[in-house]
């Protein structure tokens, strides 16, 4: 049982689910919410919760909306916002355990890493890139002005500037 905003957590229907719950039951007061769209935010939270779980599930609210969710997340049995109403029916279940239910949230820090390690491998050839042309600045070294050669100094020389030429 997930009692009011608790079903905006995934780990509490995993855990539940690992422990080998058939399916979820959910009461709550969505009287405070008024007539706003956190009811109908507040009960998206399950279709979520059953479609990450493959479980059923069935929602009880005061002054929201009740409702039957499927483990494919769809709802029937479906109350409106401020009616009164009695429902009744069989929550619909599956007894396949997915993958998210057993490994928990992998996908989302294999993408998050992935990430991470995309943007850095990509910033760093940007920055050795940046170093190697003289563009901008490195390791926060100021750039460095071309060394004169020797035809440079005599080039120098025969135009007549004088010897306080900047080197």
């Amino acid at each position: 049982m997930v009692i009011c905003y608790e079903s905006a957590f995934e780990e509490l229907a995993r855990g539940y689910r690992r422990a080998g719950a058939e399916f979820l039951a959910n009461i709550t007061n969505d009287a405070w919410y008024g007539r706003t769209a956190g009811p109908y935010q507040h009960s998206a939270h399950l279709v979520m919760r059953a479609i990450e779980t493959r479980m059923g599930i069935a929602r009880a609210a005061n002054d929201g909306i009740s409702e039957f969710v499927d483990p494919l997340g769809h709802t029937y049995a479906e109350t409106g916002l401020e009616q009164e109403a009695v429902v009744s029916g069989q929550a619909r279940t599956s007894d396949v355990i997915p993958l998210y239910v057993r490994l928990g949230d992998w996908v989302g820090l294999l993408c998050v890493l992935a990430t991470l390690g995309f943007a850095g491998r990509l910033g760093g050839a940007a920055f050795e890139a940046e170093c190697l042309t003289g563009v901008g600045r490195c390791c926060g070294a100021r750039r460095r002005r071309r060394r004169r050669t020797f035809t440079d100094l005599v080039a120098l020389a025969d135009d007549g500037r004088s010897k306080s030429a900047r080197w």
